[in-house]
Formats: structure tokens, sequence, C-alpha cells
């Protein structure tokens, strides 16, 4: 008996420090709390462009020569399937809104509001689908784009396919170079001389003739909304977009009302105004190899119709085709060559006078007569309509040196008209170059030395000379601001949040 309870004593005894052990583990030991997750705030980002410039003129001193700083401040912020966006500029002395939108992205959808900025097509820079947003042209042909207040939906049913709707109560209206307004007024009054001293033998009957000019204001309201949207199919060795626009047109239209004075047919009255524009838009884009290959076309019918009609603008077929390689020492030099063209439906380039002077008494009488011509002579200049067809060559090449720290480059297009009015003058080409070199001396500061050089040539009639045409051509109107520059642009920027990187 004594054996048997020494021995299950001795048992309980050996038992004891397993039990100890567990018993600590569950009870006696610190227990460890795993690190809260941080909590998500989302991301914010933001960035910066300041550009310091300093330019001489190249061809009037007085446009260009002096200093400019423009400086460019973005920032977004996402937390889940919220994106917010804000920006704005500093650009030629003037404060530019950039975009500044709210994007929200459940499942297979994304939905935008706000003042947005769009980029259709596939061309390097002329892009013919990409209007949805109206461009500053005062300065240069690359012009930035200028925001509109739009509300945008894409849908991304499977992974080949996305569909896009656009929606913009109302439309900013470009900036160019030249102010219509003010050309039709001297036009017209430079016409009114010139007729009063035409019908000098019928009595002078418009010797109390004062023909005014007016722009219509845009309506800044939903009456005049843009509407549309795109199909875009990413096939194997293909993209391929399908766009349709209901746009307000980039160009002014005349509305003429006519006058009569002793007989003599003459524009009383010139309202300018925007019309209407539907634009029918394809693109595609494949690689071969290194190469890039791609294709972008829109068809322009205007307010009226297909059919010739001398009071608007009428229709026209723009297309770009191009395509860009890498090629050198380790493939990065870089070349990107296009064909642009664009062709006007029913264009008329007959030459009706060689000048005013020159009509007789039976046409100054002939209502009809005096108003077609009043509108051709009106409407082809104002709408950016000045030929049947115009070529267009685009070249855009980079050299990357000494481990892309030094980058020489060349942008630049070449021009040529066909089938035009010759009975003032004969349009030879026009060209625009913009040379430069970029050297990075740190990370996000470019020193840039470049040159924007722009020229049409011209032979007027009567004349062997061949000039230079600053007024009228599309290009030669920006030789007055031939410019070389040394430029210093420094671009930063950073994040915060959980996922910042």
């Amino acid at each position: 008996m004594k054996k048997t309870v020494g021995f299950w004593i001795a048992a309980l005894l050996a038992l004891v420090p397993a039990f100890s052990q567990d018993a600590s583990s569950d009870f006696d030991a610190p227990t460890e709390v795993p690190a809260a997750s941080p909590i998500d705030w989302g991301t914010l980002k933001y960035s910066g462009d300041q550009e310091l410039a300093w330019r001489w003129g190249a061809y009037d001193p007085a446009t260009w020569t002096g200093g400019s700083l423009d400086s460019t401040m973005r920032a977004e912020y996402k937390r889940g399937d919220v994106k917010m966006v804000a920006g704005g500029s500093v650009r030629y002395n003037e404060f530019v809104p950039e975009e500044t939108a709210v994007f929200w992205s459940p499942g297979s959808f994304k939905f935008g509001a706000g003042l947005q900025e769009f980029s259709w097509g596939v061309a390097d820079k002329v892009n013919p689908t990409d209007t949805l947003n109206a461009r500053d042209y005062r300065h240069r042909l690359d012009a930035p784009r200028l925001v509109n207040p739009a509300a945008s939906v894409n849908w991304y049913p499977v992974t080949w396919m996305s569909v896009e709707a656009v929606y913009e109560p109302w439309k900013n209206t470009s900036k160019y170079p030249t102010d219509f307004s003010v050309s039709t007024q001297a036009g017209l009054t430079a016409n009114a001389a010139a007729l009063n001293t035409a019908t000098a033998l019928l009595g002078s009957p418009l010797a109390t003739y004062a023909p005014t000019s007016t722009t219509a204001t845009v309506a800044q309201d939903f009456g005049t909304p843009v509407w549309g949207g795109r199909v875009n199919f990413f096939l194997t060795g293909v993209d391929l977009a399908f766009s349709y626009l209901c746009d307000r047109d980039a160009f002014l239209s005349p509305q003429v009302v006519m006058k009569s004075y002793g007989g003599v047919w003459v524009p009383q009255t010139v309202n300018l105004v925007y019309n209407p524009v539907q634009r029918f838009g394809l693109n595609a884009k494949t690689t071969v190899d290194r190469y890039g290959f791609w294709v972008e076309s829109v068809y322009n019918r205007t307010a009226a119709s297909s059919i010739d009609d001398v009071t608007n603008r009428h229709d026209s077929l723009e297309w770009t085709t191009g395509m860009d390689f890498n090629y050198g020492p380790g493939s990065v030099y870089y070349a990107n060559l296009q064909y642009a063209g664009v062709w006007v439906v029913n264009y008329d380039a007959s030459a009706v006078a060689a000048s005013k002077r020159k009509l007789t008494r039976a046409q100054l009488t002939d209502a009809n007569f005096m108003s077609q011509l009043a509108y051709r002579t009106l409407t082809q200049p104002l709408g950016d309509q000045t030929e049947q067809m115009l070529n267009s060559l685009t070249v855009n090449l980079k050299w990357p040196l000494l481990d892309s720290t030094l980058t020489p480059t060349l942008s630049g297009v070449v021009s040529v008209p066909f089938n035009y009015d010759t009975t003032n003058q004969t349009r030879y080409a026009a060209t625009n170059l913009n040379p430069e070199i970029d050297w990075m001396p740190a990370d996000g500061l470019h020193v840039l030395f470049g040159a924007d050089l722009a020229y049409a040539w011209v032979k007027l009639a009567n004349s062997d000379a061949v000039t230079l045409d600053t007024t009228a051509d599309r290009i030669g109107v920006y030789t007055p601001q031939n410019n070389l520059y040394v430029k210093a642009d420094y671009k930063w920027n950073g994040s915060l949040g959980v996922n910042a990187k």
C-alpha cells in the first residue's frame, strides 16, 4: 500500500512541470497584442512645373524679347474608388484653370464631373478627333488645351472593349492670334471704300455706306451643349475606335444682311456666330516589330448639309497617318513622322474678280451674285477653309546623349495648299520649326536652348518677288512672334498616405 501511494505521489510530482508550463503559457505569460493596421486616409499626390524663360525676338524684337515665368500646380487625392484632381497654371501672365474634377470608379464603370481635359485620338499632336477641349492658339500651333465643364462616364464591359460618353453643358471658345471681329470690320470698311470708288460712274450710290461687324456672344448656358462618345476595341494586334460628337465649330461663320444702295447690293451687317457641327471619327493603331503605325480621321458635317451652301462652312474630311520607331545605339533615338491632310467638300476656288473695282454694273446690281460674293470672301478666311486641300508633313526627332542628360530635338511641320483662289497671290508653302537642346544637369531640372520659327511664302499678283505672309496664313501669322530662347524648367512631385510611393 505504501509503495502504491508512493508511486502515485511520484507520478503526480512528475507531471507538475508539464502542467505548470501549459498553465503559464495560457494564463501567466504576457499576451502579444498585434499591431493595429494604419487607417487608410487615402493617398495625396502633388506636382509642379515651373518654367523661367528669356526670349529674343527673331523677327520683331518688340514682340517677344523679354522674360516670362510660367507655373503649373496639380494635386490628386485618391481613396478607394474615389479620385479628386485639381490644378491651375499661370501662362502668358494669365491664370488658367487645369483639370479640376471628381472621378468615381465602381466596378466596371468610371464617372467624372467637373472641369475635365480629354485626350482622344492616337496620332501625335495632329489629332483630328481631339476636339472636346478648346485650345489657346495665340502664341503657337502646338496649343495647350482649355478645360471645360463636363460630365463623363466610361464603361468597361469586357477586357477588350470600352465605351465612353461625354456631355459638356457649354464649351470654351478657342483663342487665336487674330481677332476675327476686328479683322472682319477692317475688311468691310476697306471694301466699302473700294466699292464706293467702283460705283462712281453710277453716281456714287455708296457714299453713305458704312457696314458693321459684330461677334455674337456664345451662350454660356445649357442651351448650347456638346455631347457624344466613342467605342474602343483593344483587339489582337490593333486598337480601334469609333467616335461621334455633336460639337460646336471652332471657327466663326458669318450671317450677312445685304442692303441696296441705289440698286447696288452690299453687306450692311455681318454677325459672326459659332454653328454646330457633327463629327464622325475613326482611329486605329498597331505595332509591327519596333514600328508603330496609326491612322486617325474625322468627317465634319456642317450645320447646313454636305451640299454646297455659300452661307456656311463646307463639310470637310481630316486625316493623319504616321509611324514612329526607335533606332541608334541602344535604340534610344526616336523618330516620329506623319502626313496630315484636310479636304474641303465643294470648295469654291474660282476667281470671281481680281478686285471690287472690276465688278460690272450687272454684277453690282445682282442681289444673288453680290450675296454669294460676300459670303465667299468672308466664310473661307473666317472658317479656316482657304483651299480645297491642305497637305502637311510633321516630324519629331530626339537624340538622347550622355545617358539622356543632353537631348537635341527637332520638331516641325511643312504645309502646302492645293486648289485655291490665285487672284491676289500664289501661296507656295508654310513651315513651323522648333529646334531645341535639352540639358538636364540634375533630376527634375531642364535647361533648354531653342527657337520657335514660322514662315509662309507667297507671291503677290503683279509681282515677281516672293515675300512672307504674316497676316493671313494660318502658320505665317506666327512669324512676328519668331524668337530664340533659353529656359530653365523645374519639375517636382511628391506624395503622402499609406499607399504613397
